[in-house]
C-alpha cells in the first residue's frame, strides 16, 4: 500500500464486529483478526468464566511468549541463514542420508 492509502477490513472477534484500518492488505488484517479470534476462543475454552478483559490479557501474555520463543530460535540460527534456508538444508541432508541408507551411494549405511 502507498504511504497515504488506508485500507479497511471488517472482522468479527468473539462475536463482535470491528472495522480495522491500516496501511496493509485487508486480507492480511483479516488473517490477523482470525488468529486473534482463535487465540481468544482457545482461552475462553481454557478459562470459561473469564471476562473479555481477562481473556485479552491472557492472549497478550500468550502472544508475548510466542514472540520471545521465536526471538530465541532466531538468535540460535547461524549468522546470515534464515529459517527457510535452514529448512531446505535440513531436507537436503535428510534426503542424502536416505540415499545412503538405501545403498544408492556406495555401501549401505549401517
Amino acid at each position: 500500500m502507498s504511504d497515504h492509502s488506508v485500507a479497511k477490513a471488517r472482522v468479527e472477534i468473539l462475536g463482535r464486529q470491528y472495522t480495522l484500518k491500516g496501511d496493509v492488505d485487508p486480507t492480511y488484517m483479516i488473517q490477523l483478526a482470525d488468529y486473534i479470534n482463535g487465540k481468544l476462543s482457545e482461552m475462553r475454552r481454557i478459562a470459561p468464566g473469564a471476562d473479555f478483559n481477562k481473556l485479552t490479557l491472557l492472549v497478550c501474555l500468550n502472544l508475548a511468549d510466542e514472540i520471545f520463543q521465536l526471538r530465541s530460535r532466531l538468535k540460535r540460527l547461524p549468522e546470515g541463514v534464515d529459517e527457510e534456508t535452514l529448512t531446505a538444508m535440513y531436507e537436503k541432508t535428510r534426503s542424502m542420508l536416505k540415499m545412503l541408507e538405501d545403498g544408492l551411494i556406495g555401501e549401505p549405511f549401517r
